[in-house]
C-alpha cells in the first residue's frame, strides 16, 4: 500500500425518515445515536428506531420476533445497490465478530440477507459509547485506565486469535451500565494477516486514533501493536479530552500522526498522575517495536498503576528524545547541528575577544595611574597659591576647589539610571562634605546637607525629584564662585590652570577607557566642565574644544573609543595641558 486516497471514518448522517420518539436504550455499534423511526417489520426483526449511522452502515434497535428479546440491527447503508465490495467488508466484519466469543466483544446472533439487504444481528447494549461520555470532558485518570485495563482483555482475546482490530477508538468502544466496556465495529478488521484491502493507495480508518505505519499506507507492518497504539490514542482521549492528534485537515492530523510527538498528558491535564501518562506514551512510540508487546501487557501495567505499585514503562530519557526526534527530522538536525558549529566558533571568537579586552583593560590601568599624575597637578596649584597669594585668594580658591569637587559627585548622583548603579557614591558624597566641611559657608551647608538626606533615603529607582533639585542649587553656586574666584586679584591665571588640569585629567581617562560605561564618571565631569566651567573662567579656546569633544561624546553608544572622539580628546588634554603649565 502507498499514499493515502480515502479515508473511512464513523459520520453522523441525518435518517431518511420523520422519526417517532421512543425511550432511550443505550447505544450500539459504536456509531453515534440517531433520532428514531418509526417501527416496521424486516423478516424475524420489529425495527423499532435506528440508533446509529456511519460510513458504511446503519444500525437499528429491533425486537427479534421468535426470541423476543432486543437486539442491535446493522444494515448496509446502500441497501440493495451496495456493491460486491461493500458487501465482502459487510459480511467480513461480521465474520470476524463472530469468530470471537468474549464477554468483553459485542456478540453477533446472526447473518442473513432479506430482500437483498444484507444485515446481521447482535447483541444490544444498554449504556454509552466513550466518545458520548466524552462530551461531558475528560475521565477520571482511576476510571480511564480501568475501562482501558479491560478493553486490553477482549482486544488480547481477539489477538490470540488471529484477528486485529484496525479502527479502535472512543466511538468503538461502548460502555454499559456497569462500567464495563464492549469492543465493536470489526469493519476493518484484519484476519490471519489477510488484509481487507484490496486498493493501492486505500486507507482505512479514523486518523486521529490510527498508528504511524496505518496513517502512512504501509499496511505490511501493521500488527497486534497498531492496536496497542490505538488504546493509548483512546486512554490518551480519555485523560485530554481529545485525541493526541487532531486536524480540521485530515491531510495535517496524517502528518501529525506520522511527524509529530503528542503534547505530554500533564500539560494538558496536571490531574493526570505520571505513571499514566508514561503508560500512554509508550503506547504513542512511533515506532512498534518501542510499544507494549501486547495488550496483555498494557492492560498487566493499568493494573499495576491501579494497584499502587512499580510499572514497568519508564519515561523517554533526554538522549532518547532527542534521538527520536534527530530520526524524525534528519534536515531540522543537520541545521541545528551546522548552527551549534557556528555557536562554538563564535565562543571561541569572543573567548579571544575578551583576552584582548583583557590586555586593554591592563594597558587601561596603566593609562589610569598616569590621569592620577594629573590630579596631583590640582593639589600643587593650590600649594603653589598658598606661597604666592594672599590669604584671602587662598581662601577663595580653596572653596571654588571643594564646591567642584562636591558638585561633580552630586552631579553623577543626580544623573544615575537607578539607586544601583550608583551604591557607592552616596558615602563618597558624605566623604567629600566631611573633608569640605570648613570650606563651606552657611547656605551651602543647608545644600549639602539636604543632598545627604535625599541620598541616603534614596533606596530605589531614579534618583529623587528634591535631590535632583538641591545638585541643581549646589551647580550654580559652584558656578557663582568659580566665577569670583577668577576675578580675585591674583587668583585667575591659578584658577584657569586648576580649571585646565581636571579638563585634561578627564579627557585622559575618555581616552584611556576600555567601553563607555566604564568611563560614565570621566564623561559626565568633562561634560559639566565644557558646558560652563571653562567659560566661567575664561578658557575660550578649551571650551570649543571640550564642546566638540562632547559632541562626538554623544554619537559614541557602546565599546571602546571611536576614532572621533579619540582625536577630538587628545585636541582638548593637549591644549589643557599647555594651560595648566602656564
Amino acid at each position: 500500500m502507498t499514499t493515502v486516497a480515502a479515508v473511512h471514518e464513523d459520520s453522523t448522517i441525518p435518517p431518511r425518515k420523520t422519526m417517532e420518539s421512543l425511550p432511550s436504550q443505550g447505544a450500539s455499534a459504536g456509531l453515534t445515536a440517531s433520532p428514531t423511526t418509526q417501527s416496521s417489520d424486516f423478516g424475524d426483526y420489529e425495527l423499532l428506531k435506528e440508533i446509529a449511522r456511519g460510513g458504511m452502515g446503519v444500525v437499528f434497535l429491533a425486537r427479534q420476533k421468535l426470541l423476543n428479546r432486543l437486539v442491535a440491527l446493522k444494515m448496509i447503508l446502500g441497501g440493495g445497490f451496495a456493491t460486491e465490495e461493500e458487501i465482502r467488508r459487510f459480511l467480513a466484519e461480521a465474520e470476524s465478530a463472530a469468530s470471537l466469543n468474549h464477554p468483553g466483544i459485542v456478540r453477533i446472533f446472526e447473518v442473513g440477507c432479506e430482500h437483498d439487504q444484507h444485515f446481521f444481528s447482535m447483541e444490544f447494549i444498554e449504556g454509552k459509547s466513550l466518545a458520548e461520555r466524552l462530551v461531558a470532558g475528560p475521565f477520571v485518570p482511576e476510571e480511564a485506565a480501568e475501562i482501558i485495563a479491560a478493553a486490553c482483555d477482549a482486544i488480547e482475546f481477539a489477538h490470540s486469535s488471529g484477528i486485529v482490530h484496525r479502527d479502535l477508538k472512543p466511538a468503538n468502544v461502548i460502555v454499559d451500565e456497569m462500567g464495563a466496556p464492549h469492543i465493536t465495529d470489526f469493519g476493518l478488521a484484519r484476519r490471519d494477516n489477510v488484509s481487507l484491502d484490496t486498493e493501492v493507495g486505500e486507507l482505512l480508518g479514523t486518523v486521529s486514533y490510527m498508528p504511524p505505519e496505518q496513517a502512512a499506507g504501509n499496511l505490511d507492518q501493521i500488527g497486534p501493536r497498531s492496536d496497542i497504539y490505538s488504546l493509548g490514542a483512546t486512554l490518551y482521549s480519555l485523560l485530554a479530552g481529545h485525541p493526541p492528534f487532531h486536524s480540521p485537515v485530515v491531510a495535517d492530523t496524517i502528518m501529525q500522526v506520522i511527524n509529530l510527538e503528542p503534547v505530554p498528558l500533564r500539560k494538558l491535564n496536571d490531574c493526570t498522575p505520571q505513571d499514566l501518562e508514561t503508560i500512554c506514551a509508550k503506547c504513542l512510540e512511533k515506532s512498534p517495536s518501542r510499544r507494549y508487546g501486547s495488550a496483555a501487557e498494557l492492560g498487566n501495567d493499568l493494573r499495576r498503576f491501579l494497584r499502587n505499585e512499580p510499572i514497568l514503562a519508564r519515561p523517554a530519557g533526554s538522549w532518547t528524545r532527542l534521538l527520536k526526534w534527530t530520526q524524525r527530522n534528519p534536515r531540522v538536525a543537520l541545521l541545528a547541528i551546522t548552527l551549534i558549529a557556528a555557536i562554538v566558533a563564535l565562543f571561541a571568537a569572543t573567548l579571544m575577544y575578551n583576552t584582548q579586552l583583557s590586555e586593554q583593560r591592563r594597558q587601561a590601568q596603566v593609562a589610569e595611574r598616569q590621569a592620577l599624575e594629573l590630579m596631583e597637578l590640582s593639589s600643587s596649584l593650590l600649594s603653589r597659591l598658598e606661597h604666592r597669594r594672599s590669604a584671602n585668594s587662598s581662601l577663595q580658591l580653596g572653596r571654588a576647589s571643594s564646591f567642584g569637587q562636591l558638585c561633580s559627585t552630586a552631579f553623577q548622583l543626580a544623573q544615575a539610571d537607578d539607586r544601583e548603579s550608583v551604591r557607592e557614591l552616596p558615602g563618597q558624597f558624605t566623604a567629600e562634605v566631611d573633608f569640605f566641611r570648613e570650606q563651606l559657608n552657611e547656605p551651602l551647608n543647608s545644600i549639602v546637607v539636604a543632598i545627604e538626606v535625599a541620598a541616603n533615603g534614596w533606596n530605589s529607582g531614579p534618583p529623587p525629584e528634591e535631590l535632583c533639585n538641591k545638585v541643581a542649587s549646589l551647580t550654580a553656586a559652584c558656578q557663582t564662585f568659580w566665577s569670583e574666584s577668577a576675578t580675585v586679584e591674583g587668583t585667575a591665571d591659578v584658577v584657569r590652570g586648576l580649571v585646565a588640569a581636571r579638563v585634561a585629567q578627564s579627557a585622559q581617562l575618555i581616552i584611556t577607557c576600555s567601553d563607555r560605561a566604564a568611563c560614565q564618571s570621566a564623561i559626565d565631569r568633562f561634560s559639566i566642565l565644557a558646558t560652563g566651567t571653562t567659560s566661567v573662567v575664561g578658557l575660550t579656546d578649551l571650551q570649543t574644544t571640550c564642546l566638540n569633544v562632547t559632541a562626538e561624546l554623544n554619537r559614541w553608544e557602546n565599546g571602546p573609543p571611536p576614532p572621533a572622539v579619540l582625536e577630538s580628546a587628545k585636541r582638548a588634554r593637549d591644549l589643557a595641558l599647555v594651560e595648566s603649565n602656564r
